[in-house]
């Protein structure tokens, strides 16, 4: 198997269980070309084993910096930069030069007296970023001053600042979908944080 056929097969089986599980995937394909045989030739940046890397069809690192936290999350942003965690709490956007240009860190908030994990994000399209804070149990966004302009309360049957959330993404019409692991249930919410849809998800009893 060549390394294009590996990256090939491992985001495929990644896509899958993230799509099972409700987890954001951590291994992404970045773009496709055709090679001499017309075949797709495939970029993917992902997270594993203790650094995040670009690397191309060829198996070749193109750019890496070391991690050593867990990864549900992780882009590239269309200036070419990554957005990335550095710890549970702490994600960063980071330069092709591995220069730190924006970070943003979840605390506890007042009442919650545990910890706060956080396990996807998304940079919007007006430049602020949407942040699943587990353990807090609300999505953030916060401006690129690292200010939260808005807060939305989420919906968590068991809650556990582990499992409480998984992919969040903003949709079109302005709301939130939003994978909770612990209920094993995806939720659709209103700006307000209002459930207006959910389904629960078949994991076999997990």
């Amino acid at each position: 198997m060549t390394a294009s056929q590996w990256l090939t097969s491992t985001y495929r089986s990644y896509t899958m269980r993230a799509i099972a599980l409700g987890l954001a995937g951590f291994l992404c394909v970045l773009g496709t070309a055709g090679g001499a045989d017309d075949k797709p030739a495939y970029r993917v940046l992902a997270r594993d084993r203790g650094h995040v890397a670009i690397v191309n069809a060829k198996g070749e690192v193109e750019w890496e910096v070391p991690c050593d936290t867990d990864a549900h999350d992780i882009s590239l942003l269309p200036n070419g930069n990554v957005l990335m965690p550095v710890s549970a709490t702490k994600i960063v956007e980071m330069s092709p030069d591995k220069k730190v240009v924006w970070e943003y860190e979840s605390k506890p908030v007042a009442g919650n007296k545990g910890r706060v994990e956080v396990h996807s994000f998304q940079r919007l399209a007006d430049g602020a970023t949407l942040i699943a804070e587990g353990g807090n149990r609300r999505l953030i966004v916060v401006d690129p001053a690292g200010k939260i302009v808005r807060e939305v309360p989420l919906t968590v049957d068991r809650p556990d600042p582990h499992r409480d959330t998984r992919l969040a993404r903003k949709l079109d019409d302005g709301h939130y979908l939003v994978c909770h692991e612990g209920d094993g249930k995806v939720r659709e919410y209103d700006e307000k944080g209002k459930v207006v849809w959910s389904y629960a998800l078949d994991l076999g009893g997990r």
